[in-house]
């Protein structure tokens, strides 16, 4: 997920625009990591439901999640930045990664077995967790520096 806020500068002759600024950087931050959270825990918890093993990497067996060498779980990322009047936050993979991440996220068809293995869908699935929230919260501070509650 990828929200970036602009516009802040129309409003500063109302309110005290690094304060809003601040207040809307802290909320993003806490959705973008709140998105990271989510997607460690569908790493961590969504497995393919077949057993696998694979003795020549030195594999043992499927476990409850996708982790193997816990490189994909560590990639996962969260970050925001707040400029002179923007607001903007992301989570997910954010460096560079190995392509066959997105075959674990997405899903594929396994070439050897033929075997079609569902996604992960975490990006997905946190964004849908996370986005309302840091709708709601954005809505809250709005209404509070409208009313003059800031």
């Amino acid at each position: 997920m990828s929200v970036k806020m602009t516009g802040f500068d129309r409003i500063k002759r109302r309110f005290d625009e690094q304060r809003l600024l601040k207040e809307v950087e802290v909320a993003m931050r806490r959705a973008v990591e709140k998105g990271a959270e989510s997607m460690v825990n569908t790493v961590e918890t969504s497995g393919t439901n077949r057993v696998w093993s694979s003795p020549w990497f030195g594999r043992a067996g499927s476990g409850p999640g996708r982790i193997d060498t816990g490189e994909m779980l560590e990639g996962i990322d969260s970050d925001a930045k707040r400029t002179r009047n923007s607001v903007t936050g992301e989570f997910g993979w954010l460096k560079e990664s190995p392509y066959w991440w997105l075959f674990q996220e997405m899903g594929w068809t396994h070439a050897i077995s033929g075997q079609y293995i569902e996604g992960m869908e975490s990006l997905e699935k946190a964004d849908n967790e996370v986005f309302q929230d840091l709708l709601d919260e954005l809505n809250d501070i709005a209404d509070r520096f409208v009313n003059g509650r800031q």
